[in-house]
């Protein structure tokens, strides 16, 4: 089997613009990333030029190596209060405490799914195993899978 990602990717993201009419008119994303690290520069992004194809700001707030687990949560905290959602990118800067970071994400706000709820999306990755599954014809019905 031979999955087209940027087929599905492309599709997946003409649909949301076409929906996105029916949203309020000003949407922001907050973005917490550690800095220095291009695979997620990069990965962020990507992620602004789908989020400008949606009509979507995105804003970064870039942590500093050093940067404490308080700094880190003000930081949180005021994206979440400024933007529509917030992405905790990682990795984020060493020693700092995940966990409590994450916490002042209100669910609602937390398109990861990093929290582990939120009533309007699942979680991404498990997300888009199952968007490439059904787009490709394959059910796991009756199947065992281990994910390593």
């Amino acid at each position: 089997m031979l999955v087209d990602g940027r087929q599905i990717s492309e599709e997946i993201i003409n649909s949301l613009a076409a929906q996105r009419s029916r949203l309020p008119e000003q949407l922001s994303l907050g973005v917490l990333m550690g800095e220095g690290n291009a695979a997620t520069d990069s990965f962020v992004r990507i992620k602004e030029k789908v989020a400008a194809r949606l009509q979507v700001a995105v804003v970064r707030e870039v942590l500093g190596v050093g940067t404490t687990t308080e700094r880190a949560v003000v930081a949180a905290t005021q994206l979440a209060r400024a933007h529509d959602g917030v992405i905790l990118q990682l990795p984020l800067p060493p020693d700092l405490a995940i966990e409590k970071i994450a916490a002042v994400v209100p669910p609602i706000k937390d398109p990861d799914v990093f929290n582990g709820t939120n009533a309007l999306v699942q979680p991404p990755v498990a997300e888009a195993i199952a968007e490439i599954l059904m787009r490709s014809g394959v059910s796991l019905r009756g199947m065992q899978a281990v994910v390593v």
